[in-house]
């Protein structure tokens, strides 16, 4: 999905490459509402499913060998499309299914699929793109190199460029812990909420 991430890098592209053109993947061709204007962001509506792997790969193929394009950046999900003569980027955020195999929070044959994409990424990306320092050396751990020149950190920050923020929550100037993720098994929210317990009882303090 679309996120302010996947935002800030479309207008990056847009801003320092004056003579490109991009052509962008969505689920909901609606997002394109943000950049309006712009000649050279072309937008294709993107099948959603587990099972639309082959339509997916059916819509780049046309439109790489229709528009000539030069370079694909994509998630290590798709590392299964093979499209001779692009470059390739790729984005894995963290090797969570690989890391923590045995922990039950995705099924086995949804493991294997990880780990097969997560093999072929890291041999066939010109670049990997990940989250975090800590992601990266967990890459270069599961691939058997203490340091790999073509995995690239790129935080998912947001530059707010000085914005002023208005608050969401009124939480009376009282210190708390925020922990932005889904409610997703492997999120393991049951073990923050106890940590969370343990943690205020320990230091006595009056946490949010």
């Amino acid at each position: 999905g679309i996120v302010r991430f996947d935002e800030i890098l479309i207008q990056w592209l847009l801003d320092n490459n004056k003579e490109h053109e991009f052509h962008v993947f969505l689920p909901c061709t609606d997002y394109c509402i943000h950049f309006q204007g712009y000649e050279r962001m072309h937008w294709h509506e993107w099948p959603k499913g587990f099972l639309s792997y082959y339509s997916k790969y059916q819509i780049l193929k046309n439109t790489i060998q229709k528009y000539n394009l030069e370079c694909l950046h994509y998630l290590e999900n798709l590392t299964w499309f093979i499209f001779p003569g692009i470059s390739i980027v790729s984005t894995v955020h963290d090797i969570s299914p690989v890391k923590f195999w045995n922990k039950p929070w995705m099924s086995l044959g949804i493991k294997i699929f990880y780990l097969l994409n997560l093999k072929l990424t890291l041999k066939r990306a010109s670049i990997i793109v990940t989250d975090s320092e800590a992601s990266k050396k967990d890459i270069c751990l599961f691939n058997n190199s203490r340091e790999q020149g073509n995995i690239k950190v790129i935080y998912p920050g947001n530059p707010f460029n000085g914005q002023q923020l208005k608050p969401v929550l009124k939480l009376d100037k009282k210190p708390f812990i925020l922990v932005p993720c889904t409610f997703q098994k492997r999120k393991n929210i049951p073990g923050m909420l106890k940590a969370f317990e343990q943690f205020k009882e320990k230091h006595s303090l009056d946490l949010t």
